[in-house]
């Protein structure tokens, strides 16, 4: 059963619906991850079981970055602009939101009388609100991208960054383990802003885009089982690598919450489980929300990174002596998203 159109539901071909669903699906997990407003030392006993169980959900940021340059991709085949031309359009498109952003986490910190050297630190290390690290490797992708343009297209190019990618992420691990303490120092002064764990989503995000017939033609060859196989397959070697990450690191994981070749993985399988998935398949409720979540995924991405703050700010101040178990911690996750 088909179901007709809606105005706050566009049926263009200009829009990729798959996309709409991943962006709406990543951002629903990136709200969930910051749903908890009570402080740590009060679920202390329940913590390690609450982080390694959301392990699976890691995928969100790392689609949220392919998702962006597949969409870079596209409107460059698709556009008479040039390049720089297409780029510093999409640098101003992004300037704007991060300079609100920003500018409104700093305002609020400083009201909190934060050291000025203390929110300069936070800005750029993309923790002046959870998440503005986003905010910042785009910022550096895009200048990278049209610096080595040509040879992206290249498919051989695109496959050794993501080889790449997947080398450095095995290194960040393995520096972990071997306790190679200079290095791990500077990757945590660096702080998830640093290239190492990204450039990877920029290759990757262009590779689906030239193979994107393919891909769906594919998705539609693959039973809904074996999707669901392939997806709980996916969640489990996230979880399962979080969880010997959260062992190495003694639960002090950031800022190398996203250093899990896993997540190159779950990349692939989400675009290959949803990519032939259509509008019209849809019921309109379920479709109007993925739309809204789509198209405001930046807007409440940031937002909720400020929110949770706050909220977190409040509930330290007033239930920083409360002890919850296992059940009441779940039960005020559920409620903070």
């Amino acid at each position: 059963m088909t179901h007709p159109p809606h105005p706050l539901v566009p049926l263009s071909s200009n829009r990729l619906f798959a996309l709409d669903l991943l962006k709406a699906i990543s951002i629903t997990a990136v709200v969930s991850y910051h749903a908890m407003l009570v402080p740590r030392s009060t679920y202390a006993d329940s913590l390690p079981l609450l982080e390694i169980s959301a392990g699976g959900l890691r995928f969100c940021v790392p689609v949220l970055f392919t998702i962006s340059f597949f969409l870079l991709a596209r409107s460059l085949d698709k556009t008479d602009l040039r390049p720089w031309q297409l780029l510093k359009k999409r640098l101003i498109r992004l300037l704007i939101p991060t300079t609100f952003w920003f500018g409104l986490a700093t305002l609020l910190k400083s009201l909190t009388r934060n050291p000025f050297p203390h929110l300069m630190e936070r800005l750029v290390s993309g923790n002046i609100f959870q998440g503005a690290y986003f905010l910042l490797v785009l910022l550096q992708c895009l200048p990278l991208f049209l610096l080595i343009l040509a040879r992206l297209r290249q498919p051989a190019v695109l496959y050794g960054m993501i080889t790449l990618q997947c080398l450095m992420l095995l290194a960040t691990y393995h520096w972990l383990v071997t306790e190679q303490t200079w290095v791990i120092d500077v990757l945590r002064r660096l702080d998830r802003p640093c290239l190492i764990y990204w450039f990877g989503y920029m290759a990757m995000g262009i590779s689906l885009w030239q193979k994107w017939p393919k891909i769906i033609q594919r998705s539609s060859q693959i039973p809904n089982l074996w999707k669901g196989i392939f997806l709980a397959i996916a969640w489990g070697l996230l979880s399962e690598e979080y969880r010997r990450l959260w062992i190495v690191t003694q639960g002090d994981i950031p800022p190398f919450d996203y250093a899990l070749a896993s997540c190159l993985l779950s990349v692939v399988v989400l675009f290959l489980c949803f990519a032939s998935l259509t509008a019209e398949q849809v019921p309109l409720l379920p479709r109007q929300i993925i739309f809204c979540l789509s198209r405001y995924s930046l807007g409440i991405f940031c937002s909720n990174g400020i929110v949770s703050e706050i909220g977190l700010a409040m509930g330290s101040r007033w239930l920083s002596g409360a002890h919850f178990s296992l059940v009441e911690a779940i039960l005020l996750k559920m409620g903070g998203g």
